[in-house]
């Protein structure tokens, strides 16, 4: 990104039915800006910025939006033409509205709301740092490395005395059979290899 950053500009009626459109403009812009990811709290922003100018400043009214991206953020803001500036309210938990400028408030670094000509400006940032500042431009961050998996030791074999007189099947049925290699002791016994698993 540029030291001089990236600027978009759309003029809109502030009608519910063309929000739609104009967060599949957000989108495309961000992603173009290679800032994906902050193109859902992006999207949230306008919509209740643009639902605000419908309820407050009245049907039909139109807006301008704008988008400024630079390496330490985004701000966007809509601007209309009411002089009233919003307040941020506590509305009721049963309020069906109320909210927004506090949704607002909640996914952006800041925001704010100022006269700007014969209306207003409400605005908020988004802050890109810690992607930005992860690594250089055109670089790749590394890779995270993980330890590498410790081999499983392996069991030694347990030696169990057997008596030659009376050979005895370890571990299996009577009716099965596996070949026992025995090795002759000193005193007459042989030594059985069983592994433990």
């Amino acid at each position: 990104m540029s030291d001089h950053g990236k600027h978009y500009e759309l003029r809109i009626v502030a009608e519910p039915q063309r929000f739609a459109a104009v967060r599949k403009i957000i989108q495309a812009h961000l992603r173009h800006w290679e800032l994906s990811e902050l193109v859902a709290s992006a999207q949230l922003g306008v919509t209740e910025l643009l639902g605000n100018v419908h309820r407050h400043v009245g049907p039909g009214q139109q807006c301008r939006l704008w988008m400024e991206a630079h390496p330490d953020g985004l701000r966007l803001g809509v601007h209309d033409p009411s002089p009233v500036l919003p307040q941020l309210c506590e509305p009721d938990v049963e309020d069906l509205s109320g909210r927004g400028l506090a949704l607002v408030a909640a996914l952006s670094k800041e925001w704010g709301a100022e006269p700007d000509g014969d209306g207003k400006v409400v605005w908020f940032a988004l802050d890109t740092t810690l992607r930005l500042g992860s690594a250089p431009a055109g670089t790749e961050p590394e890779p995270e490395t993980k330890p590498e998996p410790k081999p499983e030791p392996v069991p030694e074999p347990v030696l169990v005395p057997v008596s030659v007189a009376e050979p005895q099947l370890v571990g299996v049925g009577a009716d099965q059979a596996f070949g026992t290699e025995s090795a002759t002791t000193g005193e007459g016994s042989s030594l059985l290899a069983v592994s433990r698993s």
